[in-house]
């Protein structure tokens, strides 16, 4: 399966290229593709716009027969309508420079949500580098265990030879008793690592799990390094 952060960072191709971060060999998306917002009661650009306002109204009413002097139809109706037209000029440039700041507020925003995601990619990478680390110092420790219970064994040997003494076999299994120690530790760091990396994609850890818990290599720098962003 595969397992992998990619975000283009339109429209430089070279951005998306920074950010793609390979986790194992699997598929995993994160954000993509540019995000919309609904837009405003009123755009600035209407204000360059004529504006027509149209209304119509119609009203029945009953009259009391006893108001009636002479035949006529109890009920009435009343039909109104009528529009108005309004362009206003832009002699000054008033709404042409309210329509000029209400872009570069676009454009201010979109710049903000591109180094939120920016932000984010950078704290997947340091997960997950930061895991695969760990997984490396734990195939250590548990290599050094293997070698402190050698040499425990190898002690014991000595001892009963009558070459090592009882302080050597002792201190051999406290040796031991300490590299094993920090086992725990380490396997809970790990599970604190994906936890967090789940919480970063936005998927269950336990789904990550499978993919993560086996040993990788820790991802190598890119040989280009953007500058002057």
């Amino acid at each position: 399966r595969a397992l992998t952060v990619d975000y283009d960072l339109e429209p430089d191709a070279l951005w998306s290229h920074q950010f793609t971060l390979d986790l194992t060999e699997g598929a995993v998306s994160l954000g993509g593709g540019g995000s919309t917002a609904p837009p405003g009661p009123l755009s600035p650009a209407a204000a360059l716009l004529p504006t027509l306002d149209a209304g119509a109204a119609y009203t029945r009413s009953r009259r009391s027969e006893n108001a009636i002097e002479f035949p006529a139809d109890l009920y009435r109706s009343h039909y109104e309508g009528g529009f108005t037209a309004r362009w206003e000029i832009d002699l000054f440039g008033g709404s042409r420079r309210a329509l000029e700041a209400a872009s570069a507020d676009v454009e201010a925003a979109s710049a903000e949500l591109s180094a939120v995601r920016v932000s984010l990619l950078g704290e997947v990478a340091f997960v997950y580098v930061s895991l695969r680390g760990q997984q490396r110092v734990l195939e250590a420790i548990r290599a050094m265990v293997a070698i402190a219970k050698d040499t425990v064994v190898l002690t014991r040997a000595r001892m009963e030879a009558g070459v090592a003494t009882s302080l050597d076999f002792s201190r051999a299994e406290a040796q031991a008793a300490n590299a094993e120690a920090q086992i725990p530790g380490m396997e809970a760091e790990l599970r604190r690592s994906i936890h967090r990396l789940g919480s970063l994609l936005g998927r269950d850890p336990e789904s990550l799990r499978p993919d993560l818990e086996r040993p990788a290599p820790i991802p190598s720098a890119p040989a280009a390094v953007i500058v002057g962003v």
